[in-house]
């Protein structure tokens, strides 16, 4: 619980309980789309709910951020979490009500009342939990890209793959970062245009890195 709670204050030496009532212009930001606990939506909800967040508090944004690392439930008095730390939480409790419904409202409910962190911590750790078999699987889905990926015009699909290698390295850890040879090969040989397949294979002598490639596209 030591690290817990170090991680969580770790940004919080200077407060503002007045920063807990800041108010969102909602013509500006809107609050995220209703989210029923599908497993294909976590990514699209995650990021809409982290705009809003920020918005309302950056100090909460951040503190959302650590959740999703934390294996241990969230309890706040037990973790020695300050009274503004609480009542950022009980802020997210808040925003949270107005966008879960079935199965994502049953975490909510089943999490205690005014504890949003442990209810974004529950449903982050539901989607994001892995296994040896999921980093496989992962590192196999960036070597050979799906066909819905591979539909996109080019620097599309480069964008989405470059999310997908940020994921896996950030799920998978320290020390597991996918190697620059790695990332060469599969842009040279799968995401670039096939018309330059041939192009990149001949030069390949000169172009070994990954920026290089990209760079020659």
């Amino acid at each position: 619980m030591v690290y817990e709670t170090y991680a969580l204050n770790v940004l919080y030496e200077n407060y503002d309980m007045a920063a807990v009532n800041d108010i969102v212009d909602t013509r500006v930001c809107k609050a995220p789309k209703a989210y029923n606990g599908d497993k294909v939506k976590w990514k699209h909800f995650k990021v809409s709910l982290g705009g809003y967040v920020a918005a309302v508090s950056p100090d909460l944004k951040a503190m959302m951020e650590v959740c999703e690392l934390l294996d241990q439930p969230i309890a706040p008095v037990k973790m020695g979490l300050t009274g503004y730390q609480i009542a950022l939480s009980g802020k997210l409790w808040t925003i949270l009500t107005g966008c879960l419904e079935d199965t994502a409202m049953d975490v909510l409910c089943n999490s205690g009342e005014g504890n949003g962190l442990e209810v974004y911590r529950k449903l982050a750790r539901k989607h994001l939990l892995r296994t040896a078999g999921h980093d496989r699987g992962r590192l196999v889905k960036l070597l050979t890209p799906d066909p819905e990926l591979m539909k996109n015009d080019y620097w599309t699909r480069i964008d989405k793959w470059e999310e997908r290698v940020a994921e896996y390295e950030r799920l998978a850890g320290e020390g597991e970062a996918v190697g620059d040879k790695m990332k060469a090969g599969v842009l040279a040989t799968v995401l670039a245009p096939k018309e330059l397949h041939r192009h990149l294979a001949m030069n390949a002598h000169r172009l070994q890195l990954y920026g290089d490639i990209k760079n020659e596209i």
